[in-house]
């Protein structure tokens, strides 16, 4: 039996991660009264260190409490 321990030790200098917003979409439509919005983010990450590194991204889809409002990923290119 394994056990681990999960410790974050805070933001790293040598690793520069930026989150852009690629695309935000809002459309309206007057025929079933019905919204739509589409947002597309970018996650980079750079490494400024001399050794490699092993890092782990976690990013997550928002949810929603409201009946009325669907939400779906269209694409995460690989994301679990």
């Amino acid at each position: 039996m394994q056990d681990t321990l999960n410790l974050s030790l805070g933001a790293d200098p040598g690793i520069e991660v930026r989150r852009k917003r690629v695309k935000a979409d809002h459309k309206k439509q007057v025929i079933a009264g019905m919204q739509k919005d589409i947002r597309e983010w970018k996650i980079e990450v750079r490494n400024n260190k001399r050794e490699s590194i092993s890092i782990q991204i976690e990013d997550q889809i928002p949810v929603t409490t409201s009946e009325e409002v669907e939400i779906e990923s269209e694409t995460s290119n690989g994301a679990r």
